[in-house]
């Protein structure tokens, strides 16, 4: 029904261990090569230290956080 009248069914918020975030975020800039890896540790630690702020301004705006597992069970009841 939500998918017929063009409305959000739920909004998750993906919630994993920051530190993994960062180390995945990392790898990942660093292949791609497009900034000097200061800026990208510079970075990639203020985000780290940002992202429990940034999980709780998502679940003021109405997701739902939860981990991967969680979240593919939610979207395949949907």
């Amino acid at each position: 029904r939500c998918r017929e009248l063009g409305v959000l069914a739920e909004a998750i918020c993906l919630r994993g261990r920051p530190s993994t975030t960062f180390r995945r975020r990392l790898l990942r800039d660093l292949r791609e090569g497009r900034k000097s890896v200061p800026v990208l540790l510079r970075r990639g630690w203020r985000l780290l230290r940002a992202e429990g702020a940034i999980v709780e301004r998502h679940r003021a705006l109405g997701a739902l956080p939860c981990a991967r597992d969680e979240a593919m069970a939610r979207i395949a009841r949907l």
